[in-house]
């Protein structure tokens, strides 16, 4: 294990050699690309080759072809690569809010809004612009995030409506869950706590339970009080974007005689989320 194998092809450990009879085991190093067919072709030929009398008149044709994954391997594959992607993606849009919510804590505590009111300021104007500069920053940062996704090949259709209104819904709910805070250290790390755990791993919980006829209700029940948080209704459609082959095998019968694409066209399973 301590040396570097990658120019080596393989090995063989013969058994029994006769006059046609050849017993042996092939040892191959699959960390280099086309190993199997190059290592067995020349092992072959040099086999072969020794035990003929006419090694010029031979010719070998060796044809090594893997089998195709199955649908089953395929789909749980890209499952569980999607899974990782909403994951390290609901982490993103979970740090985002801290960053709201501690300008809000920190100038409730030290009475700087306070004195902004008393310098002439209404208390709406005062929400607004916070809202207005939140949601610059917010576009601006999560559309890296969606450049980040579209290049590499994870941008799903109709993820932009989600992106959209995210961050209205998001900056909204941040300031309401600020007036819960007493300190910006507490509050930081409550609404990173609380988007990470309903957020990432909520949607992930979810999806997984409505998988189960015996908890498909509940879960549904479940989903539609954590919908009240954004950072869950983002990820949960994100979710079903990436997976709806799964949404659609727990929710119809006949799913196989219907087309995703359309159901999605129609927001049959989207609805729920963007109205949220």
């Amino acid at each position: 294990m301590d040396k570097n194998y990658i120019g080596y092809y393989g090995a063989f450990l013969m058994f029994q050699e006769s006059s046609y009879h050849f017993k042996f085991i092939e040892v191959l190093n699959t960390r280099v690309e086309h190993s199997v067919p190059l290592f067995t072709y020349n092992f072959l030929t040099k086999l072969i080759y020794a035990n003929t009398k006419y090694p010029n008149e031979l010719k070998i044709n060796y044809l090594h072809y893997p089998m195709p994954l199955t649908a089953e391997l395929e789909q749980s594959r890209d499952q569980m690569s999607n899974s990782l992607v909403i994951f390290f993606v609901a982490i993103a849009f979970s740090l985002i809010p801290a960053n709201f919510v501690t300008i809000i804590v920190k100038e409730k505590l030290n009475n700087s809004k306070h004195l902004m009111r008393v310098s002439g300021i209404s208390i709406a104007a005062y929400w607004i612009i916070n809202y207005l500069f939140e949601l610059v920053k917010y576009y601006f940062t999560c559309g890296i995030c969606i450049l980040l996704l579209l290049g590499f090949d994870f941008y799903k259709e109709y993820l932009y409506i989600f992106y959209l209104i995210y961050g209205p819904a998001m900056v909204a709910s941040t300031y309401l869950l600020s007036f819960l805070f007493s300190t910006e250290s507490g509050a930081q790390n409550g609404i990173i706590l609380l988007n990470f755990l309903l957020g990432a791993l909520g949607s992930t919980v979810i999806l997984l339970l409505r998988m189960m006829d015996n908890v498909k209700q509940v879960a549904k029940i479940i989903q539609y009080i954590i919908s009240l948080l954004p950072s869950f209704c983002f990820n949960f459609g994100y979710s079903m974007i990436l997976n709806k082959i799964m949404i659609l095998i727990a929710d119809y019968d006949n799913w196989y005689l219907l087309d995703d694409d359309i159901i999605l066209k129609k927001f049959n399973l989207l609805l729920g989320p963007i109205i949220y």
